[in-house]
C-alpha cells in the first residue's frame, strides 16, 4: 500500500511540475512536497507524518486550493481516493518492512483472551 501511495504521489508531482508551462510557486511547492512525501513512504520512514502531509495535499487539491490540469470530476474522485488511502496509511503505520520498524522496533497488537473467547 505504501508503494502505491508513493507512486500516486509521484504522479501528482509530475502533473504539478510538468503539466503547466509556467508553474506557479504553489504548484512547484506542491510537487516537491509530493516527491518528498512519496520518497518517505517508499522507504517507510516517518510514515504517519508523510501520509498526513500527502493527505493534506490531497485535501488541498480536493478543495481546489491548487489548480489541477485534469477533468474536475476525475480530479475529485482521485483526490477522495488518495485522501482515504493516506488516512489509512497514517493510521495503520509503516508495517514490518520499513525503516521505522528497523529503527524504532516492530509494534505488536495483543488482544486479551477474554475479548475473543465465547461466553459460556
Amino acid at each position: 500500500m505504501r508503494a502505491a501511495l508513493a507512486l500516486s504521489a509521484s504522479l501528482h508531482a509530475a502533473a504539478y511540475l510538468f503539466g503547466n508551462e509556467n508553474p506557479t510557486h504553489a504548484l512547484r511547492a506542491a510537487g516537491c512536497l509530493a516527491v518528498a512525501g512519496g520518497g518517505l513512504l517508499v522507504l517507510g520512514f516517518l510514515t504517519p507524518f508523510a501520509a498526513v502531509v500527502l493527505g493534506l495535499g490531497g485535501v488541498a487539491v480536493l478543495l481546489s486550493w491548487l489548480p489541477g490540469g485534469a477533468d474536475e470530476l476525475t480530479a475529485v474522485g482521485l483526490s477522495i481516493l488518495f485522501v482515504t488511502a493516506t488516512a489509512s496509511a497514517a493510521l495503520l503505520g509503516p508495517g514490518a518492512y520499513s525503516l521505522d520498524a528497523r529503527l524504532f522496533g516492530r509494534r505488536e497488537v495483543i488482544i486479551p483472551p477474554h475479548l475473543h473467547a465465547p461466553d459460556s
